[in-house]
């Protein structure tokens, strides 16, 4: 989610970012490393070195230039959103909103599919659509891999895009080129869709929280596994 609002910001959009999880220093420290690939526990502590400090000042400089709002609460209303994101479109021209993450810890599958659809359907019509912005949202997945009842899910959202670590004998040679995650396109209505037992090679490098395409895709009739 870091990584796409930072891709925005460079494309030189305005950026929302609602989290539910991460302060703002925590966040601001990940996507500093992010832009200069001085690991995060160095920026933390303060460990880097003459050449690194002088990068960090000077994204972190870029990133005071850009028309970029984060903002941390731990739970967020219709109502409050709404509010929110009206705001920052009349103060900076909002383009890009971001949502971290949609949560529902009460009820039953069916319920919390429910409930996370209902929030998934207000963000979608209620804020982006009439706002004519675009977005991305997060949802945590359970221990089946999947969203609640994730086939309503799929009725409100555009595209859904699944992010999935691999197990070790899904990576080959160096995950640095063949990647350590993946990304499977469940649902589009957009374009193109992925069978279940395709992907899309990303590699994961949380010292700089950077996330990029593997140069190197599998060929699923070529796989060891």
């Amino acid at each position: 989610m870091m990584n796409e609002a930072l891709y925005q910001l460079q494309q030189g959009y305005s950026v929302g970012y609602f989290d539910t999880e991460m302060g703002s220093r925590q966040f601001v420290e990940r996507a500093l490393a992010h832009l200069t690939g001085v690991e995060v526990r160095k920026i933390k502590n303060g460990s880097y070195t003459a050449s690194e400090s002088m990068k960090l000042k000077e994204a972190l400089q870029w990133f005071k230039r850009q028309k970029f709002v984060h903002l941390y609460k731990p739970v967020w209303t219709d109502e409050t959103i709404y509010t929110t994101a009206k705001i920052l479109q009349y103060k900076m021209g909002l383009d890009f909103l971001i949502f971290d993450y949609l949560k529902c810890d009460d009820g039953n599958a069916s319920e919390v599919a429910n409930k996370l659809g209902s929030q998934i359907s207000y963000l979608k019509n209620s804020i982006i659509g009439s706002m004519n912005i675009s977005g991305l949202a997060a949802a945590q997945t359970g221990r089946s891999g999947e969203v609640a009842d994730s086939d309503k899910l799929d009725r409100y959202t555009s595209v859904t895009i699944k992010w999935i670590k691999k197990d070790k004998d899904e990576i080959v040679g160096n995950w640095r080129e063949t990647g350590n995650y993946k990304l499977n396109v469940k649902y589009n209505r957009l374009g193109e869709l992925q069978d279940s037992d395709d992907w899309i090679d990303v590699v994961f490098d949380g010292n700089i929280m950077d996330i990029h395409q593997a140069k190197i895709q599998h060929f699923p009739n070529d796989m060891p596994f």
